[in-house]
């Protein structure tokens, strides 16, 4: 078993400085925190992930957990079941949007990557670059993208005309 490290920011000391600084994510979504699904903490975690004070804001809610004020609500992406646990010491503080970005962010972008490469001509087993005939109707190269194949010919589409056309016969 892994030892989990306490992140050292979390140590500091709470103030309540970040509420009146207007660069809370969460502003205007509020009713949101306030729901018990589970869709709406993973809402909720979306919006932390990405919010500049996420580090003052999950002290605060902590010292704030401690005191007996938070009881409901999902507060720094953490539920009120875990806020209790942490508090009582049963399980230590992790920063869980490292977790959040490995598990959500990572295969989007993989696959972003992937359907960007196939549509310039880089498949799985290509290598270097195809480069993408004109269109006979257009004569555009920048906006024609790999379409599928007919029995022995490429088929090609352009998105500035959008039509498709056959290209070079396949080996």
């Amino acid at each position: 078993m892994t030892a989990v490290r306490i992140p050292l920011w979390y140590r500091g000391r709470a103030t309540p400085d970040f509420l009146d600084s207007g660069r809370c994510a969460c502003i205007g979504k509020r009713d949101l925190y306030f729901d018990e699904s589970i869709e709406a903490l993973a809402a909720c975690q979306a919006i932390c992930v990405t919010c500049p004070v996420f580090q003052a804001c999950t002290r605060w809610t902590m010292q704030q957990h401690r005191l007996g004020k938070l009881e409901f609500g999902i507060f720094a992406g953490l539920t009120p079941h875990v806020r209790d646990k942490i508090v009582e010491g049963k399980e230590p503080y992790y920063d869980w949007r490292r977790e959040w970005n490995r598990r959500n962010y990572v295969p989007r972008i993989a696959a972003d990557v992937s359907r960007r490469a196939y549509k310039a001509g880089r498949g799985k087993r290509m290598q270097a670059k195809a480069e993408m005939p004109l269109c006979p109707f257009c004569g555009v190269r920048n906006r024609v993208c790999r379409y599928g194949r007919d029995r022995d010919r490429q088929r090609y589409r352009c998105y500035t005309c959008r039509l498709s056309f056959l290209g070079e016969e396949m080996l």
